[in-house]
C-alpha cells in the first residue's frame, strides 16, 4: 500500500509505504521538499494488524490537520 500526500502551499510531501519484513510488517515514512534533494525517511516495524492502521489513521489525520492533499 502506497499513500502520497503534497501541500502545495508549503511545497512539501509525505508518503507510507508498507512492506514486509522478517520481523513482522513494517512502514516506511518518506517527507521533504517537492523541488529539493532534502528529505528524511523513518522505518517503522510493527507485529499486528491493528498496529499499523492505527498509525496510518493517526499519520493520515495529521496530514489533513496540515492541509496535505492525498493523492
Amino acid at each position: 500500500m502506497l499513500k502520497h500526500w503534497i501541500n502545495e502551499k508549503t511545497n512539501r510531501y509525505y508518503k507510507i509505504i508498507r512492506h514486509p519484513s522478517f520481523f513482522g510488517e513494517s512502514i516506511i515514512l518518506m517527507w521533504g521538499g517537492i523541488n529539493s534533494k532534502l528529505g528524511g525517511y523513518k522505518i517503522i516495524t510493527y507485529d499486528t494488524e491493528e498496529e499499523i492502521e492505527k498509525i496510518i489513521d493517526k499519520i493520515a489525520k495529521r496530514r489533513k490537520y496540515r492541509e496535505y492533499i492525498l493523492l
